[in-house]
């Protein structure tokens, strides 16, 4: 039973984890029992393995994180310190210590499934100017004809900014429907479409500063 219950709070830690990280990846996540007391997860470049043997338990990471646990005395005790573990506030720690990614996604949705591709870059959309946005904005309104803005109340979301190497990608969200273009590229496309090449050039330049 003390095995059952150890591992009931592993699984716990594991789910919030992934769906924690799946934000970054368009809230995609896979989580699968491989046996009684193992568990494995994914959320794009995030893996995550969890597995529980007596009153022991343990979490790997991918990225080289590993939390171990020990049940004793009816608490969770974790290094030097104790935690009762129906407060809750302890997991929130190995969250966020778990939750550590690299790479970013690039989404589409197609048959209501969304396909993740996870590449290498960072997401630049906090960092850019209001001026930059607002120009993004009402170009993407004068080629789609609906209100873009950066926010889930909007028509279409620009969801990311993704610079990748020599690369801007706009990551964009409609009715829980995920597409991405490559700005340079998609800025050939229409006329209307022009200032976003300058607009790509003007987002390199700027982070590279």
């Amino acid at each position: 039973m003390r095995e059952f219950y150890l591992f009931s709070i592993i699984k716990d830690i594991m789910l919030k984890t992934l769906q924690s990280v799946s934000q970054n990846f368009c809230y995609t996540y896979k989580f699968e029992l491989l046996s009684p007391f193992t568990a494995l997860g994914s959320s794009g470049s995030l893996i995550l393995k969890g597995m529980t043997k007596d009153n022991r338990g343990v979490i790997y990471s991918n990225f080289k994180r590993k939390v171990s646990f020990v049940l004793k005395d009816n608490y969770i005790v974790i290094g030097e310190e104790k935690f009762n573990p129906f407060n809750f506030s302890f997991q929130d720690r190995i969250i966020n210590k778990l939750s550590y990614y690299e790479r970013e996604a690039l989404c589409v949705t197609q048959r209501n499934k969304v396909k993740v591709k996870v590449i290498e870059g960072k997401n630049v959309l906090p960092f850019l100017s209001e001026d930059i946005k607002n120009e993004l904005s009402l170009t993407l309104f004068n080629y789609f004809k609906k209100e873009i803005g950066f926010t889930l109340d909007k028509p279409i979301m620009i969801y990311k900014v993704i610079l990748s190497k020599s690369k801007v990608y706009l990551q964009f969200l409609s009715n829980w429907s995920f597409w991405y273009v490559d700005m340079e590229e998609f800025g050939k496309r229409n006329y209307s479409l022009i200032p976003l090449i300058r607009l790509s050039k003007e987002i390199k330049e700027t982070l590279n500063k």
